[in-house]
């Protein structure tokens, strides 16, 4: 099952058709309660399910813009500095795992931040890389993975950082 909040940054027509389904549940139920005949019918109900699930079927890549808008609104206190140590930090995991293009994900993600949402020629460089890469299309999927994945944890602001 797809995570609801993924759409929000994946696919606006998504989103916006789970969030007209989840106001037409509540609305149902409400006719439920109070015996009311205008509201709503279940032919609407299955309608928007049906177009939901349609739009689900089609894949959507994550867009730097995208990756950008979610930073921004997760990590709202997040600093040019503190973007520097998580790229140091990534860049070494990526290191000791070569293996694992998963870690170049996170990297990728990183420079992202830093480049459109700080403007810091840091995460300039390894982007070009990136995008020159024989492996661009692999990366590119694992950083879709690893965006599913980033939406749904938590994180936490303690002293200066975020965790999750």
């Amino acid at each position: 099952m797809i995570c609801p909040i993924y759409l929000k940054y994946t696919d606006k027509q998504a989103w916006n058709c789970f969030l007209k389904i989840k106001a037409l549940k509540h609305k149902l139920a409400l006719q439920r309660k109070h015996h009311d005949k205008c509201l709503p019918t279940k032919k609407q109900l299955a309608y928007e399910q049906f177009k939901f699930k349609c739009l689900l079927k089609k894949k959507v890549r994550w867009t730097d813009e995208m990756i950008v808008q979610w930073h921004k609104e997760t990590f709202p206190k997040a600093t040019l500095d503190s973007q520097l140590r998580k790229l140091k930090e990534e860049i070494l995991e990526a290191y000791n795992a070569f293996d694992d293009i998963t870690e170049l994900a996170d990297v990728y993600i990183v420079c992202v931040t830093l480049h459109h949402r700080y403007k810091c020629p840091a995460g300039d460089e390894p982007l070009n890389n990136f995008k020159k890469s024989k492996l661009k299309k692999q990366i590119l999927d694992a950083v879709d993975k690893k965006m599913y994945i980033n939406i749904r944890r938590r994180y936490r602001y303690i002293n200066g950082v975020y965790h999750h």
